[in-house]
């Protein structure tokens, strides 16, 4: 179950990178910003989690936030809950403002085993540096990422292999990449269809690039409410840094985003899908709306803390 949750975090993420990427003309780059959203997470019709997803920027930085939190079903089966952030400046070149991330992190916590992630970035050659621990829980001892309980069944396949300097230099960290994405369509132009965009990525152990193509406005009907959305279709192309087996299962990943056409853009539903398993995240809180939509999740978030 643990194994299964943190492919589903490391799908949401993936899905939720191109959450922004489709703006109206009318928007400028760099227009201010401000978004607070709570989705649950399905898997096979079954509720198995919960996330707070969090957008402040303007014209000079940003800072981005997403917090997992197993529920329903999952929560009785095996705890375990993420949190990832992200910040950084802007800068401007050939008309496209494009994100400098300065600093990300990501922490999750199961039930035996406890990881936190550090990446910062050098500012004049843009090398990202990543600080990692794994903490078995019972003991408190640090693990290496060999020792972890779901990579000593590797039954001979191949290691995940290191990234290279010149593959994680001017690579964007997956919050970042949620900006960029937005950025270069934003730069396109967004009446033209389809629009493309690709970024490249590294999330502190794997580079790989994020391939979307967005398609024209339609109206669909989403747990009885309507609405007129733009579909965001993505996959996913390892690079560096994969055993065999991680890059099967990359490539085999898919993303459809449905987010609302209107100049806030909100997504409504995000599907993951692969050949393990499909899972989606349904907006159920608007807290720009209703700000009380925020409150169990916000509490939930502050008690595990």
């Amino acid at each position: 179950m643990h194994d299964f949750c943190r492919r589903l975090t490391a799908g949401t993420v993936g899905g939720l990178l191109a959450l922004a990427t489709v703006s109206p003309p009318s928007w400028a780059q760099d227009a201010p910003q401000n978004e607070r959203l709570v989705y649950s997470m399905m898997v096979g019709g079954l509720h198995v989690g919960d996330a707070v997803v969090s957008l402040s920027q303007d014209s000079d930085s940003y800072t981005t936030g997403l917090k997992l939190t197993a529920g329903g079903v999952a929560k009785w089966v095996r705890e375990f809950r993420a949190d990832l952030s992200g910040e950084g400046t802007f800068t401007t070149s050939e008309n496209v403002v494009t994100p400098l991330p300065t600093r990300y992190r990501r922490d999750w916590s199961g039930s035996e085993i406890d990881s936190s992630l550090l990446m910062t970035y050098d500012p004049a050659t843009r090398l990202t540096s990543t600080q990692e621990r794994y903490i078995e829980r019972e003991t408190g001892e640090d693990l290496s990422y060999d020792e972890l309980p779901w990579n000593k069944n590797d039954r001979g396949r191949d290691k995940k292999k290191p990234v290279p300097d010149n593959q994680r230099t001017g690579a964007m960290d997956p919050m970042a990449a949620f900006i960029a994405a937005r950025h270069q369509v934003m730069a396109q132009g967004a009446s033209r269809t389809p629009v493309k965009f690709r970024v490249p990525v590294y999330d502190g152990q794997r580079r790989y690039d994020i391939i979307g193509t967005t398609s024209a406005p339609r109206g669909v009907t989403i747990n009885d409410t309507p609405y007129n959305v733009i579909t965001v279709n993505t996959t996913l192309v390892p690079v560096a840094g994969f055993s065999e087996r991680g890059e099967e299962r990359m490539r085999e990943s898919r993303g459809k985003i449905l987010f609302t056409a209107d100049n806030r853009f909100i997504p409504v539903q995000v599907t993951i899908e692969n050949d393990l398993l499909s899972g989606a995240m349904n907006l159920k809180g608007d807290c720009n709306v209703t700000p009380e939509a925020c409150g169990p999740a916000t509490q939930e978030a502050k008690s595990q803390n």
